[in-house]
């Protein structure tokens, strides 16, 4: 208690002053002008924003979800405060948080004991980011006391031994907390309305990228995409074929297998307020929404994702959409250490971006991680309003604004020449419309939701395609965003919002692996295709599963080539519901890369289904079969005709 009121005298005016003049409460957005180095060393262990409250004698109750703090003073010590609510307007607002992070060197973080003697408490580490986060602890005798810190507590915090910088525990939310979807769609309404190519059809912002003819080109299956958001309803009937799967981790036993600090984190893991958990399931539905426009599954019912890719599911915002950047960084850092190659961020929030994330950022840039980030749904210019993680000065971050189906900025995007990269779907935001983007949402249903948040994962699935394609596969971060925006299409009602006007187009994939030319390198034979005049029966013994090619392709290769191989077809379950395997065999070798798990319909329905490998074969003959295999007592009907097409190119020798 000495200590803290040693520390009081350090100011210029006490903080009790304030109870002796009439204090009023304000909200407001800090500056993010460049701030001259402070003089005082204690001062210079805050946050600029921090630093001037103390410089103001203010007492610092929170802040709001829009990142605003909420702060009380005198008058005439808040003059000036920049971007400040109409006067009233804070009282009525709910202070969301208290908590601070507290930077420390590697490996040398405040003692519990110091920091209770700071008069804060300790609510979690994160050695590995190097800070701790703390808390104001309440006073005993005052039941009705009020959230806040006050300066005197922010110098007495300074003093802890190993402290280098305090600051906000930042709190981020989705971009579209205010929204809700436009409309939402039981399942089975979409399968009775399937008509054509039913997945397709509802995702007019995938066939706005092109991504529609990419996909049968590129394989990402081994790609993992982290979505970092509210997490991911994983056992979804159009999402869990497609989510990543811990396998070094053993379901349900309540033991942390791998040793990584999370108990049975099978499909991603959870990080709110502070908790941690391998149970990463959406309870509000947004990071349910991204997944799905990222990977959901060519299964022939609701809709088709971007790319067929792995979708590893992080939750660090609740079910109201607000979540503090101390769980961001946990979930930035997990991505990193579990193989992540492209982080997909639909979140964020006004003001300056705080060091713990940016320095996480940074890490998963030295790890080769892509990390695409929303615009934000303000309206403004983030060129002159900072947005954070979007204005993140790492280089592998990719922002991303939203663009509707007239190919204009959405309404409600930001926008910046410097700071935004490029433009995809989003949708128009308009009430009740269904002129948003459809995906999937709670409950194994579907909706509509606008927002710079699904104009993100459009190019998080994109990078994932670019990584599916043999010619990309070894692409570094760097790589895949050139590749993005240098082949975006120029569109000239965008180029008032983002450098050239950039709109997310991966239609250039189509040209990127080339068919050898006859005699050189190879020569394959002309495409086999097949075909029945009426649909043709595959059965199935009662006893046993059973297998049956569709079609051998013979491939003569001259020299050592990379082989794109590609089969397509449709078919129905003949009386039930079919679940079969359908793959691609070289020889006697079975790739398991090009193995795909399909259900058809036993209505009569028919459904695309097929498989893509690629590979590497050397000079000489190979022949090539495309199966399937049935269950037992199966029976499926394979209707119209089917192809198996090749592409081949050769390796260059070294």
């Amino acid at each position: 208690m000495a200590f803290r009121i040693f520390t009081a005298l350090l100011i210029c005016a006490t903080v009790n002053s304030l109870a002796c003049a009439q204090s009023q409460r304000v909200a407001y957005v800090p500056s993010t002008s460049p701030v001259a180095l402070e003089q005082d060393p204690q001062l210079r262990k805050l946050s600029p924003e921090l630093a001037d409250l103390v410089r103001r004698n203010a007492t610092y109750l929170g802040q709001q979800r829009d990142g605003r703090l909420v702060v009380e003073g005198r008058a005439a010590d808040l003059a000036g405060l920049p971007n400040v609510e109409a006067a009233g307007q804070a009282d009525s607002i709910l202070v969301q948080s208290e908590q601070l992070i507290v930077e420390h060197p590697p490996g040398q973080a405040p003692t519990e004991q110091a920091l209770n003697q700071a008069g804060f408490d300790l609510l979690n580490k994160n050695i590995e980011a190097g800070f701790v986060v703390v808390a104001p602890i309440p006073a005993q005798n005052e039941a009705n006391r009020a959230p806040e810190i006050s300066p005197t507590e922010f110098l007495a915090l300074t003093q802890v031994p190993q402290t280098l910088l305090i600051s906000r525990n930042v709190i981020l939310s989705i971009p579209e907390e205010e929204m809700k979807p436009a409309v939402v769609v039981a399942e089975n309404l979409l399968l009775n309305a399937a008509s054509g190519n039913p997945e397709l059809d509802r995702v007019p912002g995938i066939k706005r990228t092109g991504a529609d003819k990419v996909q049968s080109v590129s394989d990402p299956s081994q790609i993992i995409v982290a979505v970092i958001d509210t997490g991911v309803q994983y056992d979804h009937s159009d999402l869990r074929a497609n989510m990543w799967v811990n396998q070094k981790e053993i379901p349900g036993n309540n033991f942390d297998d791998d040793n990584n600090g999370v108990i049975d984190d099978r499909f991603g893991a959870r990080f709110v307020n502070g908790r941690i958990s391998g149970d990463p399931a959406d309870d509000n539905g947004h990071g349910t929404h991204c997944a799905g426009t990222i990977a959901a599954v060519a299964n022939g019912q609701g809709v088709v994702g971007m790319a067929q890719t792995k979708i590893m599911a992080l939750k660090f915002l609740t079910q109201s959409g607000g979540g503090l950047t101390s769980d961001a960084v946990r979930c930035i850092d997990y991505a990193r250490r579990n193989g992540a190659r492209i982080i997909s961020n639909s979140w964020g929030g006004r003001g300056a971006i705080p060091p713990v994330l940016e320095q996480a950022i940074e890490r998963a840039r030295l790890a080769d991680i892509l990390f695409v980030a929303a615009a934000g749904n303000d309206s403004r210019n983030i060129d002159t309003i900072d947005y954070s993680p979007a204005n993140s000065v790492n280089e592998n971050v990719l922002v991303v604004g939203a663009v509707n189906f007239a190919g204009q900025r959405s309404s409600f995007s930001n926008f910046g020449l410097r700071n935004v990269d490029i433009g995809a779907p989003g949708g128009t935001g308009a009430p009740g419309s269904d002129d948003d983007i459809f995906s999937t949402w709670l409950g194994n249903d579907y909706a509509y939701l606008p927002g710079t948040s699904m104009a993100t994962p459009h190019v998080s699935g994109a990078a994932a395609l670019l990584l599916g394609m043999p010619k990309f596969s070894r692409s570094s971060f760097f790589d895949l965003k050139k590749e993005l925006l240098d082949n975006a299409r120029e569109n000239p009602q965008l180029v008032s919002s983002w450098k050239d006007g950039r709109e997310l187009d991966v239609s250039f994939l189509l040209g990127s692996a080339p068919v050898v030319p006859p005699g050189s390198p190879s020569e394959p034979v002309p495409d086999k295709e097949f075909y029945f005049a009426s649909a043709k029966e595959f059965v199935s013994p009662n006893d046993s599963s059973s297998e049956a090619t569709l079609i051998t392709r013979r491939l003569v290769l001259r020299e050592k080539a990379i082989i794109n191989l590609f089969a397509s077809a449709s078919a129905a379950g003949v009386s039930s519901n079919q679940t079969f395997v359908t793959g691609i065999s070289i020889g006697d070798t079975a790739h398991k890369p090009s193995f795909r798990i399909v259900t058809s319909s036993g209505r009569n329905e028919y459904v695309s289904f097929g498989t893509s490998l690629s590979t590497t074969l050397e000079a000489g003959t190979h022949d090539v079969n495309w199966w399937i295999r049935l269950p037992k007592n199966g029976r499926l009907a394979v209707r119209g005709g089917g192809a198996l097409d090749v592409q081949a190119f050769a390796v260059s020798p070294r």
